[in-house]
Order: C-alpha cells, then structure tokens, then sequence
C-alpha cells in the first residue's frame, strides 16, 4: 500500500572456504575466500522514501607463518583483499540542509511553522545512501622468546581503505531538484547570482542569523541552507578515494629477566605504542575570498572532494618495571611498576572521523570557508601504577 515500501528480497549465493596447508614443520600458508549480503535492519529508507538494497561484499586473504629458531620465533604475514557494495552511509550532511530550505517560510509570511509553497516535502530524518568500500592491507606479527630471559613481541598494521560511488541517490536528487530549489529560495527571499552562490535578494533585509518566522523574513535561512546544500554535496564524489577509516599502526614491546646473580627476579621492560595519521573528512566545501568582491565568497579550485583532511597521528611509550621473589615459606610474590605515556606526550588528539567548515585561518572576518578535524581530546598525561602479587 501507499504507506509502507516494497520489500526487499535478496538471493544470493554466500559461499565462505579456507585451508591451511603445512609445507614443512616450519612452514605453513593459509587462504580464505568469503562472499556475504547485509540487509538494512534499520530500516532506514532512501531519499525518496524507499528500502535500500542489501549490502554485498567478498574478500580474501592469504598469509604464511614461520616457526623459526626452534621454535623460539614465530611470525605470520596476512594480505587481505575487501570488497562492499552498497555499504550504508549517511547523507543527512545534504539533507538536512535540503529540509531546511523546504522549512523557509515564503518572504512576507509570519506564520510559525510555515514552509514553501512548491510543495516540497521533507525527505525522512533517517535517510540513508550507498557507497562501495574497498579494503586492503598488510599485517604482520611476530613473537620471539629470543633467550629464556629476553622476550619480544611486534605487529604492524597497514591498511589501504578507499570508497567510490558516494551518495548515488543523493547526488541524482539534488541534480534532479535544482530548479525546484532556487524556486524555493527566491519565494523565501533569496537569488542565485552569477556564482552559483544564494544571496539576498537587493532590498530584503536581514533578521537575523536563521531568519525569523515572526517577521515574516527567513531569507537568510534559505540561503545558508542553499549554499550548504552544494557545498556539502561536492564531497559526495563518485570516483575513489581514501576513506575516512582506522590508520597505520604498529606495536612493540620488549623486556628482559635477569635469572641469576644480585639481579635475579628483576624484570625491566620497554614498550611503543605507533597511531599514525587517519583521513578525517574532504574538502569539496572549501571556498575563498571572491577577487571581485571581498564580502563573498567562491569555490576554492585548488580543492575538491577528493582532497583528504588528515588527523595527525601519536606514538606513545611505555616503561616497566618489575620483581618477583620467594619467601621462606615457599609463598611468590611479585611488584611491577608501569609508566604510561613516558614521554609525557600531551599533544591533542582526534578522537573521530568528523570535520567541519570553519572562516579560513580562524579569520571571523573571512567570507571564505575550510575544513578542519573534530571533535579533540587531550591525550592522556603520564601516568604510574604500582601493583602487588602474592601467590598463597
């Protein structure tokens, strides 16, 4: 009927093998193949009301691991290969701002809670699109009891994630509707000018930051919701790109046991913790001062939505310290003493995928536009802990 959509049916072959082969009693390989579907358990429809489809994806991977040294080393090396169609994202960056637009009341009405009057309708809070996900990468592990006394362990991960195909859906609806969107801001108060950027219309004044309904006058609304809508949407691109996903990253750890003498029992240990940078956001939205007019604003042509915004990355260190000895009465007890963060590091970190545009240089003054990494958090300072054993 007309007030639920049409179900979504999938038949899909889902076939998932692996095996292991043992070359020699120091040598293995191994390799899986997998194919998988998702449906959208959210339920969450498309820009025009629709289910999506479900999601499908196959990957592989392949990896040996040697057992070296008699056994006192072991390492193992993965390549993987991934690949999703359909992966669900949230385009509400456009959409939102597209609802917005349709809010605007007409120039001159007062009522509260009024809208267009093109008959726009608003597209659902919990609108979802498509992209296709690619993953790909390295990973390395190896653990080695070098002596009785002296062991390690490193890994080292390096992933190479890409998308493509961002926001089909919604990028064919903002194509489809541009005229409908300039109708809907001119009603409001607003026109678009030779740039392609909404302003107000000569002789329409300004009643604040979002317009007021009261006054009849949300033309400053409309066009900064206008002016978002494409700003917004030249970051739904369709060729591939880096994607805003878990960075590089390697461990190693270290330590070492006396076993005889004055320092026997004592154990020192020493450890780095490596988080390199992650791709944030894009910067399709960015924009510069117009040269033909300081008070505006135009596309920025040396960026796009291509162009990546990097978090930085962190490495952290680490320090142990530790001793275990035995009473008379045959009872163990053990002290270890560990320093978090040795270094002291206190740089900020990025703690999400999430960017947003802010005046260019953080000049309030600037009509030009960037986009910059957040939200932030402060890496946690040095820290030490001392904690005691005692084996009854």
């Amino acid at each position: 009927d007309d007030y639920n959509p049409l179900t979504v049916a999938a038949k899909v072959w889902t076939p998932s093998t692996g095996t292991v082969v043992h070359l020699t009693n120091w040598l293995s390989i191994q390799g899986n193949y997998s194919k998988a579907i998702s449906f959208n358990t959210a339920a969450a429809p498309d820009v025009y009301g629709k289910l999506l489809p479900v999601v499908e994806g196959k990957g592989w991977d392949t990896g040996l691991r040697l057992s070296l040294l008699r056994d006192r080393l072991d390492v193992t090396a993965t390549y993987y290969s991934n690949q999703e169609f359909g992966n669900y994202i949230d385009p509400t960056s456009v959409t939102n701002q597209i609802n917005t637009l349709y809010q605007a009341n007409v120039l001159g009405d007062a009522t509260v809670g009024g809208r267009n009057k093109q008959n726009a309708a608003d597209i659902n809070g919990l609108v979802r699109d498509t992209r296709t996900r690619f993953a790909k990468g390295f990973e390395f592990e190896a653990v080695a009891n070098i002596t009785k006394a002296w062991r390690l362990t490193a890994n080292i991960a390096l992933p190479k994630n890409t998308e493509r195909a961002y926001g089909p859906m919604t990028r064919a609806y903002v194509a489809a509707n541009a005229d409908l969107f300039k109708q809907v801001l001119s009603d409001a108060g607003g026109t678009v000018g030779t740039d392609g950027l909404a302003v107000r219309k000569a002789g329409v004044t300004d009643t604040g930051t979002s317009g007021s309904e009261s006054t009849g006058n949300e033309a400053t609304r409309a066009v900064n919701a206008y002016n978002a809508i494409y700003a917004n949407v030249a970051n739904f691109v369709t060729g591939e790109r880096p994607t805003t996903s878990s960075p590089r990253n390697a461990n190693i750890f270290t330590d070492y046991t006396f076993q005889e003498g004055k320092m026997k029992g004592f154990k020192a240990g020493f450890g780095m913790n490596y988080r390199g940078s992650r791709v944030v956001g894009y910067r399709g939205g960015d924009s510069i001062v117009n040269p033909a007019n300081a008070a505006q604003s135009i596309d920025d042509p040396a960026v796009n939505g291509y162009t990546t915004v990097v978090a930085p990355g962190a490495t952290l260190y680490t320090l142990t310290l530790g001793y275990s000895w035995k009473l008379k009465s045959g009872q163990r007890v053990r002290l270890d003493f560990r320093i978090n963060n040795l270094l002291n590091e206190d740089d900020i970190i990025w703690t999400d995928t999430t960017s947003t545009l802010r005046p260019k240089g953080g000049d309030f003054t600037s009509p030009a536009r960037e986009t910059v990494y957040v939200p932030y958090a402060y890496q946690t300072p040095r820290s030490y802990s001392l904690t005691a054993k005692f084996e009854f």
